[in-house]
């Protein structure tokens, strides 16, 4: 390394894959980019075609679609691709990342496997996402790839020891589910079980390993139109069918709900914002009341 060049910085897995992965998305929306005088004037304007609420808006911050994060390559401590992101794995509840599930190309490691690797032992320097664990230490968390499935992290003791494998330490019980599972989910009524719409995708908040929200598209032949939705992530629960999460909402819950656009991508809420946004359209109370609805 060049003597005049600043010593690399280790980071979060999260940041690092917003560094990445933030040139394809703007040129995806083909906007153009800031100039140096104007970043700090774009986050104080909500999202085009959209009005501020009281003490809150959309701000402009590049968020992570899930859809993009999976298969992104990461990289050896040498600066080479040794694999992709196959998954990544998020608590329901919380929507907090736990785990991001890594394939290794052949010549890096000679296993049909895939590895559960915490996103807290995933780091980065410069630009790349890095694995920097020993090859001895990876061959032990392998997954086999028969056993790799939807199913797998539903498992509460699998989930333990691989947290006490990785040095973790104990955890309350979660309820774990693929990112790529998460995507396809259909949405069903709490109240009646009608399926009601899809989700289309997860969104990190940048910098952090957290889902932002979700993306749901909502049925026609249910709403009565085309329409997509962010939703608080602790407003989806487990119901009567495994194939489906529950949604307590009905059609007046949906109508108040802010239609979701392309362009929104580009912006996640100010902390709580969806949340309170999803809770205020379910005519849920605003202030002091728990993030999650009824379980």
């Amino acid at each position: 390394m060049n003597p005049s060049q600043a010593p690399r910085t280790s980071r979060l897995l999260w940041p690092a894959v917003a560094l990445t992965l933030a040139a394809s998305l703007n040129a995806h929306a083909q906007q153009p980019q800031d100039s140096p005088t104007q970043p700090q004037q774009r986050a104080q304007q909500p999202a085009p075609g959209s009005a501020r609420s009281a003490g809150s808006s959309w701000v402009r911050q590049q968020g992570l679609r899930a859809s993009r994060v999976i298969g992104s390559n990461v990289h050896n401590p040498q600066g080479q691709d040794i694999g992709q992101i196959e998954d990544v794995v998020v608590n329901l509840a919380t929507g907090k990342v736990r785990f991001a599930v890594l394939r290794f190309d052949p010549g890096f490691l000679q296993l049909e496997r895939v590895f559960a690797i915490p996103v807290e032992r995933l780091r980065m320097v410069d630009d790349e996402v890095i694995v920097d664990i020993p090859r001895e230490r990876l061959e032990q968390s392998g997954i086999e790839s028969s056993g790799w499935n939807k199913d797998y992290f539903s498992d509460r003791a699998r989930i333990a020891r691989l947290d006490k494998d990785w040095g973790l330490g104990e955890r309350a019980p979660e309820d774990l589910v693929r990112a790529s599972d998460l995507m396809r989910s259909s949405i069903v009524a709490a109240t009646t079980g009608e399926k009601i719409g899809t989700i289309e995708e997860l969104v990190f908040a940048p910098g952090r390993q957290q889902v932002q929200y979700v993306v749901v598209g909502f049925d026609r032949g249910w709403f009565g139109s085309d329409k997509r939705a962010a939703v608080d992530i602790a407003s989806l629960h487990r119901g009567k069918r495994q194939d489906a999460l529950s949604l307590v909402a009905d059609r007046s819950a949906v109508l108040r709900m802010r239609p979701f656009t392309e362009d929104r991508y580009g912006y996640y809420g100010d902390g709580q914002f969806v949340n309170r946004e999803t809770r205020r359209a379910m005519g849920a109370p605003a202030a002091g009341a728990p993030a999650a609805l009824a379980r």
